[in-house]
């Protein structure tokens, strides 16, 4: 059988938090990098940058980091059963997007919605190979 001890916040102020907080958390907190990194990057997008909202690069950055990020922070927090935490959120951002690429097709949505949402697929599946990497 696997040792499944380790952690992913261990040597970080997360660890010191009681088991009972962190797994209040961990849902929260894999929701709030997507929200962050939006609104980061409406500020900067509408007042430094000047540029559209359907640039490539920023849509292919907002898909590594709203899925990848989804997945690690929430299973970071996951005091226990990280690996099963990761799939857990992976299951979820899956449906979300399934939903998301199957509304885009049904509204005729530009194509630039389908590569983000796919991409996102693609960055939290990647993120949870990498926690069973790091938690073996």
């Amino acid at each position: 059988m696997e040792n499944n001890n380790k952690d992913l916040a261990q040597g970080s102020f997360i660890e010191k938090w009681p088991t009972w907080l962190r797994w209040l958390l961990f849902i929260p907190s894999a929701i709030i990098v997507p929200a962050l990194f939006l609104i980061i990057q409406i500020i900067f997008q509408t007042w430094f940058l000047d540029i559209g909202g359907k640039a490539f690069l920023l849509v292919l950055m907002r898909g590594v980091i709203y899925g990848g990020g989804f997945i690690f922070v929430g299973t970071f927090v996951a005091p226990k059963n990280q690996k099963a935490i990761s799939i857990f959120l992976l299951v979820i951002i899956s449906m979300i997007i399934g939903i998301g690429i199957f509304s885009a097709i049904l509204i005729k949505s530009p194509l630039i919605n389908i590569i983000e949402d796919l991409i996102m697929l693609i960055s939290a599946g990647y993120t949870t190979h990498y926690i069973f990497q790091e938690l073996k």
